[in-house]
């Protein structure tokens, strides 16, 4: 399975390989920062919401999930920060979920590598750009959570921005 998610103000619009649009990812300030996925009918399917160390998943049919992220560390288990003015880059995502354990590692190109039960399933490439695409090879993994694992990787993204106030 490949989807293309094409970035808009404020918004995700995921797209299958036949550039239909399954759904989108919209951000919501209300109750606390979240992203919500709405599927083609604009009916709220999944929920993610970042609460300080951890990330919290909800789906309409009461799945809920939660996700940390890791850094590099050095042999004591320091984490590694790279320069003093930037954050330490995430480097692994985990969330477990009804299908397994679900990895996400991100190298320092910001390409990211899918693990399911520890095999590689898929990838997603792209993440700086416009226009990101994520690959499965996996068929346990449905479009939705594919969904669910694009929007963890954009918080992983953007887990080392600095907001300048």
């Amino acid at each position: 399975m490949k989807l293309i998610v094409r970035q808009k103000l404020g918004e995700y619009i995921v797209y299958d390989e036949s550039n239909s649009v399954v759904g989108k990812w919209k951000q919501s300030y209300f109750q606390g920062a979240k992203m919500e996925f709405f599927d083609t009918n604009g009916t709220v399917l999944f929920t993610v919401k970042k609460c300080g160390e951890r990330i919290e998943i909800k789906g309409n049919d009461d799945f809920i999930s939660e996700c940390r992220f890791r850094h590099a560390q050095d042999g004591n288990g320091t984490i590694i920060q790279k320069s003093l003015f930037r954050a330490p880059m995430a480097v692994e995502s985990v969330m477990n979920s009804l299908w397994g354990k679900i990895v996400i590692m991100q190298n320092e190109q910001r390409d990211f590598t899918i693990f399911l039960n520890g095999m590689e399933t898929g990838k997603m490439t792209h993440m700086m750009s416009l226009r990101k695409q994520l690959i499965i090879n996996s068929p346990a993994i449905s479009t939705e959570l594919c969904c669910v694992i694009f929007i963890l990787g954009i918080y992983m993204l953007h887990d080392d921005d600095i907001e300048i106030v």
